[in-house]
């Protein structure tokens, strides 16, 4: 961000261990939630992260109010006269590089196997108007129904959303002399009705533009996030950490043993009730890991999010081989799991360093963004 004349620019966010332990441990949950959705295995009398117990596909929810919460950041900068344009170079130069290399990977994948064996791998119709929306970030939750090539980045177009969203409130919020967690709260609500609408409407409301099954859950737990960290930042009381830490494992406990009325609305409570509590524990000055001197821990959460980009583009990948070579593998043998997280990992850990950080370079280069900005 260019130097301001009246302003000084905060200091980077120091990471924080525990935090970036959660980031690890959900990642690699998600990780082996695909693995057994991808498979179609499951594991009787095991942990399943696939049509398990527990909904791990709303850990997405978990990474959207991280998002959320350390999008707060960006708040005062923006009151402070930070340009959209500005902004908006940052956010395409930290999420667009990995997001575009991965989905071109992966459309090269696909259309590979279809031209090999005649269909779509998972029913995922590809053509170029589909490729183009992909990698401009509106695959998903914008003006059309969810076209993203690389299923797993709906979070990011829903995301990139989102962070163009915070930029006009907190402008709105300046210029009417009102506070920006009004309008969260308010963007928590819409999502909250959108997610009503979905289940009272059916999945055909998913095409409305702005207002559908992934905007809504993008709204309530990215805009969650933003208002956790302004309440933290005006002092939350201790007493009311607990009450909400002891209605979170209430809940959840709940919910484990009798889903019943939670069952269709457990992301929204995930995500307004369980998680934030546990969030402000982990983000307390007492919380493990918060000293910063965990740094194996943060350089691992630093890959998380190129290993999220690649980890289906990496199964995928790795099917079509072995289905070309003639290579069987069992998949149901758990250690093929185990396996598979592992390489996803590493896969992530190379496109990290020798994609997304050259091209993050590149960005930064063009469009003049500082690590700041990014």
């Amino acid at each position: 961000m260019p130097q301001s004349t009246t302003h000084e620019k905060p200091k980077p966010t120091t990471k924080n261990g525990a935090v970036e332990l959660l980031r690890i441990l959900a990642i690699t949950c998600i990780l082996f939630h695909h693995y057994q959705q991808l498979s179609g295995v499951y594991f009787p009398g095991g942990i399943n992260f696939y049509n398990g117990r527990f909904p791990f596909q709303y850990l997405v929810e978990l990474f959207f109010l991280l998002s959320g919460f350390l999008a707060h950041r960006y708040e005062r900068q923006i009151r402070d006269g930070l340009s959209f344009g500005t902004y908006l170079k940052g956010r395409i130069a930290r999420l667009f590089p990995g997001m575009i290399a991965a989905d071109l990977f992966c459309y090269a994948f696909m259309a590979f196997y279809f031209r090999q064996y005649g269909s779509y791998w998972m029913d995922i119709p590809i053509n170029k108007w589909r490729l183009l929306i992909t990698l401009l970030g509106m695959g998903a939750g914008w003006f059309t129904p969810a076209t993203q090539i690389n299923s797993p980045t709906w979070y990011i177009s829903v995301l990139f959303l989102c962070l163009l969203l915070l930029y006009l409130l907190t402008r709105l919020a300046q210029k009417t002399g009102k506070d920006t967690g009004i309008f969260c709260a308010g963007m928590i609500l819409l999502g909250v009705a959108g997610w009503e609408f979905v289940l009272r409407a059916g999945p055909e409301c998913s095409t409305i533009p702005f207002w559908n099954i992934y905007s809504a859950r993008g709204y309530y737990a990215f805009f969650m996030g933003v208002l956790l960290a302004k309440l933290k930042e005006r002092g939350i009381p201790v007493s009311v950490q607990i009450v909400w830490l002891a209605a979170g494992c209430g809940t959840l406990l709940w919910y484990l043993l009798a889903p019943g009325l939670l069952l269709s609305r457990i992301n929204v409570v995930l995500a307004l009730v369980i998680y934030p509590p546990f969030l402000l524990l982990l983000v307390s000055d007492r919380a493990l890991g918060a000293s910063g001197t965990w740094k194996g821990i943060v350089r691992l959460g630093k890959l998380s999010y190129s290993v999220y980009l690649w980890h289906v583009p990496f199964f995928l990948a790795a099917f079509t081989i072995l289905l070309q070579k003639g290579i069987y593998v069992d998949l149901k043998k758990p250690v093929w799991m185990l396996c598979y997280a592992i390489l996803s990992w590493g896969v992530g850990c190379a496109a990290f360093y020798l994609l997304e950080m050259p091209l993050r370079k590149i960005c930064a280069a063009v469009g003049k963004v500082s690590k700041k900005d990014n």
